[in-house]
């Protein structure tokens, strides 16, 4: 399978190289599927498969999605004390830099549709 070019939505660490919004990443089907579920990047213009006009998540919904997908795996390492998921865990599953604030409000949305869960 060949790789297809794809436009970061938000900062993309990847292999140890930062993206900035809006460059051009090329990657595999296998690669950037976790990254197109999360929001963080879509398919370029031009490319098989592509919409002529995708609609991009906002920063804190490709977070919000970062928190459930950390809630689902209820890892207690990724998690605080006071209950949300730790920032660092948050970065390293949506692939950007975010603030507790960010994390906070991301999060108020997770629990008001699942409610907190407990890390075991």
């Amino acid at each position: 399978m060949s790789a297809k070019k794809y436009r970061a939505l938000d900062e993309i660490h990847r292999d140890g190289v930062l993206y900035a919004p809006d460059s051009v990443i090329e990657l595999e089907d296998g690669e950037a599927a976790p990254l197109l579920e999360w929001g963080a990047i879509r398919l370029e213009a031009g490319e098989a498969g592509s919409d002529p006009e995708p609609e991009a998540p906002g920063r804190e919904d490709v977070i919000a999605a970062g928190c459930r997908a950390l809630a689902r795996g209820r890892d207690p390492a990724s998690w605080t004390a006071a209950g949300p998921p730790a920032v660092d865990a948050v970065e390293a599953v949506v692939g950007f830099g975010l603030s507790a604030a960010e994390r906070d409000a991301a999060w108020a949305t997770v629990e008001a549709e699942v409610g907190q869960p407990s890390p075991e």
